[in-house]
């Protein structure tokens, strides 16, 4: 009969474990990258068009629409951005309306 060390049960017991939450946390990673490529591209299209069907030109809605999923998706994980309100993105996109709104406090880059 084969006699095995308490310390070798024992560290499988941990190792496992740790192995397999190693392998979620890059899951969980990888999850997160995905969901915000995919918000970043979704997110993208709406605000440009709904920019440009507000008669806003090309350059301004692209600053716009970059500030913005910039700071959501640095602003908000995963999770949070699947129920993030109106007033959570009016709140974090705020100071991305700068792009928009020339010195004198008029509407810029509109299309002609």
């Amino acid at each position: 009969m084969r006699f095995q060390s308490p310390i070798s049960g024992a560290f499988a017991t941990l190792a496992l474990p740790a192995i397999f939450l190693a392998g979620c946390g890059e899951i969980e990673q990888s999850f997160d990258d995905e969901f915000n490529a995919g918000f970043t591209e979704e997110y993208l299209a709406t605000c440009s068009t709904e920019l440009t069907n507000n008669g806003i030109g090309a350059a301004a809605v692209d600053s716009f629409c970059d500030c913005s999923v910039e700071r959501l998706t640095e602003a908000l994980s995963p999770s949070e951005l699947m129920s993030v309100s109106d007033e959570q993105v009016e709140t974090i996109t705020a100071p991305c309306i700068d792009v928009l709104i020339d010195k004198d406090g008029t509407l810029i880059g509109t299309a002609e």
